[in-house]
Formats: C-alpha cells, sequence, structure tokens
C-alpha cells in the first residue's frame, strides 16, 4: 500500500490543536499541587502526561489512514557509524549553546521565574533522578522527535518539495513551542541541526540521539555544585579555549557524519490526499 501524505493545513492543524491541548493539561495537572514534593510530582507528572498528549491527535490520524506508525513517524533503523558519528557533534553543540545561553542572559536577562527551570530538574533522591532522567533525556526527546521531525517535517518536506524550508519551519515550530522568548534562537538553531539530521539519515534515530545529549548536559549542568564548572568557566562565560574546541569538535564530527551516513532515499511511493475522505480508497 502506498504511503499517504496528508496536506500541509492537516499537519498545521493536528500539531497546533496537540500542542494546546497537552499544554493545557499539563498547567491543569501541575496546578493540583503548589507545595513541596507534591508540587514537583505534580509538574513532572503534568509535562509527561503534556508530551504525551501533544502526539495524540497525529497517532490517532495515523491510525485513521492506516499508516504504518514506523513510518509515519520515521523511525526506521539507522547505521551504528551515524549514532556513533553524532557524538561528538552534541558534544560541541552543548558547549557552544551553553555560551550563546549565557551571551543572552547577559544582555537580555530572564526573569526569575524561567530561571525555575533549574529547580524543577534538580535531583535530590534516586526517584528524582530516574524521573527527571527518564522525561528530559528519554521520554521528552523521543515525543518531541516524533512530532517535529517524524510527522511534521517529513509531510512538509514533501509538500514543499523543499528540504531547507521544511527543515526551518519545522524548526521555528519547535522553537516557539518551547515558549521560551530568551531561547528561541539557541533551540531554533538546535532545531535545524536537528531537521537537517532527520532529512539526511531520514530516520529520527538520530536526531534523537542528539537532542538527549542536550537535554542531558542540561540536567547535568542544573546539578553540578558550586565550583564544580570552574575550569570550565572564564569572567562568568565558557573558556575562550573550551569553545575553540567544541567548535573543531562539532566541525569535524558533522564531517564525520555525513562521510557514514548517505542522503535516505527519498519514498516515490508516496499518495498526496486533499480531504480525509480520499484515504478511504487506500485503506482496508
Amino acid at each position: 500500500m502506498p504511503e499517504i501524505i496528508s496536506k500541509t493545513k492537516t499537519a498545521v492543524f493536528l500539531l497546533i490543536f496537540g500542542v494546546i491541548f497537552g499544554m493545557t493539561t499539563a498547567i491543569l495537572i501541575a496546578s493540583l499541587a503548589t507545595t513541596g514534593n507534591s508540587a514537583d510530582d505534580a509538574t513532572y507528572l503534568g509535562l509527561l502526561v503534556g508530551e504525551c498528549l501533544m502526539l495524540l491527535p497525529v497517532a490517532m490520524f495515523c491510525r485513521k489512514l492506516g499508516s504504518s506508525y514506523r513510518t509515519f513517524f520515521r523511525m526506521k533503523a539507522v547505521s551504528l557509524k551515524s549514532l556513533v558519528a553524532i557524538l561528538p557533534v552534541g558534544l560541541g553543540m552543548v558547549v557552544v549553546m551553553d555560551e550563546m545561553d549565557r551571551l543572552v542572559q547577559m544582555f537580555f536577562p530572564a526573569p526569575e521565574i524561567f530561571k525555575q527551570i533549574d529547580k524543577i530538574m534538580t535531583i535530590d533522591s534516586i526517584e528524582s533522578a530516574l524521573v527527571i532522567i527518564g522525561f528530559v533525556v528519554i521520554l521528552g526527546p523521543l515525543f518531541e522527535e516524533m512530532l517535529f521531525r517524524g510527522f511534521f517535517q517529513r509531510i512538509l518536506e514533501y509538500r514543499l518539495n523543499d528540504v531547507t524550508k521544511a527543515a526551518l519551519y519545522s524548526a521555528l515550530t519547535f522553537a516557539l513551542v518551547h515558549s521560551n522568548p530568551w531561547g528561541i534562537v539557541q533551540i531554533y538553531i538546535i532545531g535545524v541541526f536537528l531537521g537537517y539530521i532527520a532529512w539526511r539519515t531520514g530516520s529520527i534515530w538520530v536526531s534523537l540521539l542528539l537532542h538527549s545529549i542536550n537535554n542531558g548536559f542540561a540536567v547535568l549542568f542544573s546539578n553540578l555544585p558550586d565550583g564544580a564548572l570552574s575550569w570550565y568557566e572564564f569572567h562568568g562565560h565558557t573558556h575562550p579555549a573550551l569553545i575553540v574546541a567544541a567548535i573543531a569538535v562539532f566541525y569535524l564530527g558533522m564531517k564525520w557524519f555525513v562521510a557514514v551516513t548517505p542522503v535516505a532515499e527519498r519514498d516515490e511511493n508516496i499518495v498526496f490526499i486533499e480531504n480525509i475522505h480520499d484515504q478511504s480508497a487506500f485503506t482496508s
């Protein structure tokens, strides 16, 4: 059976509906408790349920089309070489983006409420470690890659017939959904690279690994004791030597990744539908 590609308007509607549905539910759950450990538990639960519900409308649409989840969300297997090659890319990217965060905060300090994210990611027990790592490093990135690079960008690639625009639009949507004006540029840049990787591999698994690396270091930095980064920092910024090294590692890592990762073949067994009812001819 051919793979069915819906209209761009349909994809945008499902994305917006899913985001609003998920965020609203997350806020409602988080508001159930406001103090102590119960507040933290409610926040984690709200974020997890919210991320799941963001994906739910798209998953239901996939089922209605009769499409394979593996294809619909771009979850095909990738080579081990590609996964290994992305590791130095992730390491270099983390350092450069950290310095960009510091520069933004220097000129446009975020209000205190936006700095509470560090408290949300604070690990104070084995249970909180499992919850934070499970959500921030694994499940959150997985759901977001499925939604933005697996579903949305893939439809844009076929509908616009322009990979660059598809990756840029997907990255912009990804940045806006995070609702952080002080991090929108950094998130957008990361989204562009994630989009490129997903397109090149034809899969979300490598972009997921890169996404998880970025989030994993965010959790690590949020839990280091005071003074632990004295070797890393220089007058409130990342040490210049480390920035240069990070750029070099990122560049060499990207060259390695490109060398071992041929561009995924475009699926030509595609049917474009203009109306949800048109899909009935292709499903049994």
